[in-house]
């Protein structure tokens, strides 16, 4: 499928799903591309039809990974397949109140202000470096103390989506055209 200026069209269609978009196909840093029909993004998974569920599994898709807080998670009722695991993991951290209080006085909450593209680094940098870290540092130490077990366990995965998890390693591919790049 042609799409823009000759680039593959990644959208996902599914009656009832908003934006949804297979993140395969983006060039990596290293030049390499991201494997395709492995990693999907989407809105919320509210409206999806009975159709729109199969679609869905027909994309390959059996798992959906919620970063909506619990309130924006109440609001979805209607029953999802059986065959599908749906993972919630609050991206916001909303209980973090000193952290979340500029935002929600200034009112760039919920707003285009809120995503907006600056460099920050600077400022993270220092904010990190005021607590003794670095944004590597505190990074890392999130990294080490992630608890993967404990995020599957809530899953409730089966033995063999567990393993699925552990050995999948989905596969890169070089770019077509692109010189010097192995």
């Amino acid at each position: 499928m042609g799409g823009p200026r000759g680039k593959e069209d990644r959208t996902l269609k599914v009656d009832g799903l908003v934006n949804g978009r297979d993140l395969g196909g983006l060039r990596r840093v290293d030049g390499t591309v991201t494997p395709r029909g492995v990693f999907f993004r989407s809105e919320n998974v509210d409206w999806i039809t009975g159709n729109g569920w199969q679609q869905i599994h027909d994309a390959g898709i059996r798992t959906v990974v919620d970063l909506r807080q619990q309130g924006e998670r109440n609001t979805d009722v209607r029953e999802r397949p059986g065959w599908l695991t749906t993972i919630h993991v609050d991206l916001d951290g909303l209980e973090n109140k000193e952290f979340w209080a500029d935002y929600w006085d200034n009112g760039l909450v919920g707003t285009a202000l809120y995503f907006k593209r600056n460099n920050a680094e600077p400022r993270l940098e220092e904010l990190c470096r005021q607590h003794g870290t670095t944004t590597e540092g505190a990074f890392r130490d999130t990294l080490a103390k992630f608890d993967l077990k404990g995020l599957l366990d809530a899953a409730a995965l089966t033995d063999e989506d567990r393993e699925g998890v552990f050995t999948w390693r989905g596969a890169t591919t070089t770019p077509p055209n692109r010189e010097g790049i192995a």
